[in-house]
């Protein structure tokens, strides 16, 4: 929390440069969930895609495809959120 505080507020005057720094910390936090989600999506996308090499099922594989873009979709609202674009 120090180094958000001390990436968003100037050095002489204390003032807030663009953002609020628990905006950023609250973009970080979902940054970094967003990223535990596509990891978790992928490397589950790729064990179905090996161990249903010639039957593959594709339920599953469009079900891991909606939530690897449905992850991008929370990071794109607390991106929005972040800048006040909501």
């Amino acid at each position: 929390m120090v180094l958000i505080q001390h990436l968003c507020y100037k050095r002489n005057y204390k003032s807030y440069i663009f953002f609020e720094p628990y905006k950023l910390y609250k973009f970080i936090l979902a940054f970094r969930i967003q990223l535990i989600i596509n990891l978790y999506s992928l490397i589950t996308f790729l064990l179905i895609r090996l161990h249903n090499t010639y039957n593959p099922s594709y339920e599953l594989i469009w079900f891991q495809l909606l939530f690897f873009s449905g992850s991008y979709t929370v990071f794109i609202i607390s991106y929005m959120n972040l800048y006040g674009l909501k």
